[in-house]
């Protein structure tokens, strides 16, 4: 129950910083990082089931920038437990393709921050100092 406050006060504050610092941006960069895949549900075939985005609004002149980048897809996971409930190794004569070992659970991710370009190159910047904040969220399977 901590931890989801915890979280909640975090994605609270996330948002705080990435709605007001926006409000006076002078233009908008965006980024479309990545497609997460998954292939647990077709027998190997890597299925798009998340994505990755990043909005970088500048602040002065363009060397400070408001940066927000958000996420989401659905994961999976091998995590093989004792009678306990603690993790353990991987048996020798364990197979991998025997789905009932895996955990798979929907997820959201997101980083708010500020970002200064000391160095900016011709396409891209070269070198950036940056302060993130960063929360996680997800819905575990029982």
């Amino acid at each position: 129950m901590k931890a989801r406050k915890t979280f909640a006060v975090l994605f609270v504050l996330c948002s705080l910083i990435a709605i007001s610092l926006p409000i006076a941006a002078q233009g908008l960069e965006f980024a479309f990082d990545r497609i997460r895949l998954n292939d647990a549900f077709l027998g190997g075939i890597p299925l798009p089931m998340g994505a990755d985005v990043e909005f970088r609004f500048p602040l002065a002149d363009s060397v400070l920038f408001s940066t927000l980048r958000v996420g989401g897809g659905y994961e999976d996971r091998l995590i093989l437990r004792d009678a306990a409930g603690a993790p353990i190794a991987k048996p020798a004569g364990f197979d991998a393709d025997d789905q009932t070992q895996w955990f798979y659970w929907p997820n959201g991710e997101v980083d708010a921050g500020l970002a200064y370009r000391l160095v900016h190159g011709s396409e891209a910047p070269v070198v950036e100092l940056f302060a993130l904040a960063r929360g996680r969220g997800e819905l575990n399977s029982p």
